[in-house]
């Protein structure tokens, strides 16, 4: 999970929710100036190289969904037609992001309000609403209501100009596929869009401080909440995951202790009972070498048994923990043999000492005591 692609950089990258009170802005002109003034201010800071606002931070989710219509395929009833997340964002939204643009091009500036809409998808809802097709310059109907209306719903036509890489907005275990539009600000205002992402040049740990005052030049009374670094969403996204594997780690090592320990003493206590044994074997001739492939190879014929039987009820139970897993299968050959050799190499050092001590113990002084 940690090295796994979130389809963004978020290195130096922080976010602020920016609160805005109910119907403050009476249309959205208004929203749209007072969103460009912050940027400007925001974007003069020291080290920021770049601002977006969108209606969502990173890692938590499409701000919203709306349902979609692929122009020139039958139509179909709202309620039937598939729903897909829908971001609002400004054109810089994937400069700022680290997004990469795999085909087609990004939003733009020069997208007015008044022009053509376009709209871009991720590579999951080309694959799920297009299935090979060429998706770019497909004309789609979404979700075009009026500014500061939530009830609604009348659709827009948007032409997909671009694809971008998907860019992770849910915990590891939802795999349920996210499939992503996002349209500009600058054609669809919303003041839904409350969230200020800004890129930095490097680390700030007190940049909070320098964007509140930055808003504050645009209107005192306005608050930012939440500020965070992208990296730190990243880490809660993986918080829970990274508890469960730790907590599960700690309990195979306890595991794998206990199984040593009860392979130890199983071993002591079988060479105590050889140590007739093994001493005529010795005062026979046998080498300590030998002596120790000898308790050795028997520990590890039990052991080998053990790790038949452990296979299979390993195997059945990595299937319980399938919903738990990332970027591996339950049946990995590569993590069950790997098992099998950690327990096999625990068992081995818990048999050598045993095997060493009867290696070296004098014959004369065994069959005297016997």
């Amino acid at each position: 999970m940690r090295l796994a692609d979130f389809g963004f950089n978020g290195t130096n990258v922080t976010t602020a929710f920016i609160p805005y009170p109910s119907h403050r802005f009476a249309n959205a002109d208004e929203f749209v100036a007072f969103i460009g003034e912050i940027r400007s201010k925001v974007g003069a800071l020291p080290g920021v190289q770049s601002t977006a606002i969108t209606n969502a931070r990173p890692t938590e989710g499409p701000g919203v969904g709306t349902f979609v219509q692929v122009v020139g395929r039958p139509l179909l009833p709202r309620s039937q037609r598939p729903v897909v997340g829908f971001e609002i964002v400004s054109p810089s939204y994937f400069e700022t992001m680290g997004i990469r643009v795999l085909r087609g091009r990004a939003l733009s500036d020069l997208d007015e309000r008044n022009g053509a809409r376009v709209a871009l998808i991720n590579e999951t809802m080309a694959r799920m609403i297009f299935k090979g097709d060429n998706a770019l310059g497909q004309r789609l109907l979404m979700d075009d209501s009026p500014f500061g209306d939530v009830t609604t719903r009348a659709d827009g036509m948007y032409e997909i100009v671009g694809i971008v890489a998907d860019e992770r907005i849910s915990r590891f275990a939802d795999t349920r596929p996210k499939p992503l539009a996002y349209v500009s600000l600058n054609q669809k205002p919303d003041d839904d869009a409350g969230v200020l992402i800004v890129r930095t040049a490097n680390a700030q740990p007190g940049i909070g401080e320098s964007l509140q005052r930055a808003v504050a030049q645009v209107d005192p009374t306005q608050a930012l909440a939440h500020v965070e670094t992208v990296d730190a969403l990243k880490t809660d996204l993986t918080s829970t995951d990274q508890f469960r594997s730790t907590l599960i780690s700690a309990f195979a090592t306890i595991a794998l202790l206990l199984a040593a320990i009860g392979i130890y003493g199983v071993m002591s206590y079988s060479v105590g009972q050889r140590r007739r044994e093994i001493g005529i074997r010795s005062a026979l001739g046998a080498t300590p070498a030998r002596l120790m492939r000898l308790v050795v190879g028997s520990a590890l014929r039990l052991t080998l048994g053990g790790l038949l039987i452990g296979g299979v009820a390993g195997f059945g139970a990595a299937r319980l923990l399938r919903a738990y897993l990332f970027g591996v299968s339950a049946a990995d050959p590569v993590t069950l043999l790997s098992a099998v050799l950690t327990l096999a190499a625990a068992a081995s050092l818990a048999s050598y000492l045993p095997a060493r001590r009867a290696a070296t113990t004098n014959p004369l002084e065994v069959l005297r005591a016997d």
